[in-house]
């Protein structure tokens, strides 16, 4: 199962020498898959070895991302031109069925990760005058955007950018936070799209699942 939101790994170190965290990673209880999350591009060959030297029975996926960046003062400058007959309002529990069902990363479990999200967090929607739900974009526990998405039959209606403005204003106005966004290399679209509102790339962070290790010892 790829999202089990209890299996997620985040970390990071001041030590310069990264041995405090290879002693770090030894003491993660490693007897159910795990995800190393928003690895920051200086820890990833240490992770990779570490991976490599241990028992895991695979390595699940393995993604990069750029991390995307715009301040808080940019985000609150931000226009948002919604047409008409169009609203804009935090998600609800309900779409999380449709929100996964066209999430690229979807999997087993994953659209109680997206209930989750949506209940605890700041979400956007766009909708239509029938309450359909045309665009969608939430925000992950450790602090960045997350599924922005446009249902495939209201492409190219400038929905998604809406919902990425939306929300990237509302996370500087209510959590008075700058915003970030992980955006997988090769989406070319949505990096063009982020690099429009004004947000820049300020690092490389990689996203990678193990499977449980084998009982041995590390």
């Amino acid at each position: 199962t790829r999202f089990q939101h209890d299996s997620d790994v985040i970390f990071d170190t001041l030590d310069a020498t990264l041995h405090q965290l290879q002693l770090a990673l030894k003491l993660v209880d490693y007897t159910k898959n795990r995800h190393f999350v928003c690895v920051k591009n200086d820890y990833r060959s240490n992770l990779l070895n570490f991976i490599a030297n241990g028992n895991f029975e695979e390595t699940i996926w393995d993604d990069q991302t750029a991390m995307m960046y715009l301040k808080k003062e940019d985000a609150l400058k931000l226009e948002i031109k919604i047409p008409d007959g169009i609203q804009v309002h935090p998600l609800s529990k309900a779409n999380a069925e449709k929100v996964n069902s066209i999430w690229p990363h979807a999997s087993p479990g994953s659209e109680k990760f997206i209930a989750y999200c949506i209940e605890h967090n700041p979400s956007v929607g766009v909708f239509n005058e029938n309450n359909e739900l045309l665009a969608w974009c939430l925000f992950h526990d450790f602090g960045c955007l997350l599924a922005l998405q446009t249902d495939p039959n209201h492409l190219r209606k400038g929905y998604g950018e809406i919902a990425a403005r939306a929300i990237t204003k509302q996370i500087a106005e209510d959590l008075n936070f700058d915003c970030v966004a992980n955006v997988i290399l090769s989406n070319v679209k949505s990096m063009n799209l982020f690099t429009k509102i004004g947000f820049y790339q300020i690092d490389t962070n990689s996203w990678i699942g193990v499977g449980k290790l084998t009982p041995q010892i590390l």
